[in-house]
């Protein structure tokens, strides 16, 4: 919802097929700690910052400014 993206268009950025997506999604999977790092990394290239919990807040995610984002594939 924050980039817009697709399923597809996260695979592609991160490499991760859509099944796959699709599995951690429903919870009907519990992926790898090298598949949870591609998400991650193709998320945070796309402009979104994910928090640690800071004791008090939570985790969470936050959109950077839009110059600094990156576009999926048009």
């Amino acid at each position: 919802i924050f980039l817009g993206w697709t399923r597809a268009v996260l695979s592609k950025q991160s490499g991760v097929s859509i099944e796959a997506i699709r599995a951690f999604e429903v919870r009907r999977s519990d992926p790898r700690l090298t598949t949870i790092g591609k998400l991650r990394g193709a998320l945070e290239r796309g402009g979104l910052e994910l928090l640690d919990d800071d004791g008090e807040k939570g985790p969470g995610l936050r959109l950077r400014r839009s110059e600094k984002r990156m576009r999926g594939p048009q």
